[in-house]
Formats: C-alpha cells, sequence, structure tokens
C-alpha cells in the first residue's frame, strides 16, 4: 500500500508540475502578445495611449521639475525648502 500511494503522489506531482508549466507558457504568450500589440498601437490612440502607458524620463530630476511644475503651479512648488 506504501509503494502505491507513493506512485500516485509522483502521478500527481507531475501533473502539477506539468500543468503550472503550460499555465506558465500560456500567459507569457498572453502577455507578450498584449505588450506587442500595446506597442503597435499606442501611437493610434493618441492620449488614450500615453495615459495607459509609462515611460521612465531619463532625465535629472530638477530638469523634470522644471519643465513640468514650474508651468503648471509656478516655481515656488519646485523646492520644498523656498520661502513662501
Amino acid at each position: 500500500y506504501e509503494l502505491r500511494a507513493g506512485v500516485q503522489r509522483e502521478k500527481l506531482n507531475l501533473y502539477y508540475v506539468w500543468h503550472s508549466a503550460m499555465c506558465f507558457c500560456f500567459s507569457g504568450i498572453i502577455l507578450n502578445t498584449c505588450i506587442t500589440v500595446f506597442q503597435i498601437y499606442r501611437p493610434c490612440w493618441g492620449t488614450l495611449g500615453d495615459y495607459l502607458s509609462f515611460t521612465f524620463h531619463w532625465v535629472p530630476p530638477d530638469n523634470f521639475l522644471s519643465t513640468s511644475l514650474k508651468t503648471k503651479m509656478g516655481s515656488s512648488a519646485l523646492s520644498p525648502f523656498s520661502s513662501p
């Protein structure tokens, strides 16, 4: 009986490994397809595509803040240590 239970557990473990591998491959295919479609059609989507995407600006934080916040909130919003 001990040997038979071990064989059954081994088959069950093999099923779990196989099932996990197939789910991993399937989710990878789905993820890559979504990323590819998004990258291809993002320019066509205009503002929505820009809103859904995120990009890393390879600009120092001071330059990024000076271009984005200065126009929206004024120069006093740039530094937390500036006097009111």
